[in-house]
């Protein structure tokens, strides 16, 4: 058996190939290196991220991995100890369990996810939670999980983030 560290940095890898590497560069090479006119005529913005943009972009989304990577650990154990609703024997349940679960998951997510960005937005909570998450002006796909760490913990499962499937 792996222990807490290894199942971690396992955890992280996948997280990070999966969720950021795999879908980041594929869109960074679509739209950034392999560019023509069809791609150029689809931009909204003319102004070009910067080096530094980038490079902030993707330190802030290797630290929310980091966070990301714990929560699925959690999660991971507490599964596989029967604490969660996550089932891995789905011939025990009905088909449509599963997809109803997970329309509920989707709904009662996208409204906690909703509920909560409003409140970052206000100006007690802007600055300290999601300011961060704003200073990507000409958004890129590196910024795809750009987060400050405080929006990391209070979002660990978002639309815009990796998840574990229905959890």
């Amino acid at each position: 058996m792996l222990t807490y560290a290894a199942e971690y940095f396992v955890i992280f890898v996948l997280l990070l190939v999966t969720s950021y590497i795999v879908p980041a560069g594929l869109f960074h090479c679509l739209f950034s290196t392999l560019r023509g006119p069809a791609t150029e005529a689809m931009r909204i913005q003319r102004r070009r991220p910067s080096p530094q943009d980038i490079r902030r972009e993707i330190r802030q989304s290797v630290s929310a991995l980091l966070l990301f990577s714990a929560y699925c650990l959690i999660v991971y154990h507490a599964a596989r100890k029967g604490a969660t609703a996550v089932y891995f024997d789905f011939a025990a349940h009905p088909w449509w369990w599963a997809a109803a679960g997970f329309a509920a998951m989707v709904v009662l997510h996208d409204v906690y996810f909703y509920t909560t960005h409003r409140l970052m937005h206000l100006p007690p909570l802007f600055k300290a939670v999601h300011a961060g998450h704003h200073r990507s002006l000409t958004p890129t796909p590196w910024s795809i999980l750009s987060f400050q760490p405080l929006e990391t913990i209070s979002q660990p499962f978002s639309p815009e983030r990796p998840t574990l499937g229905p959890v």
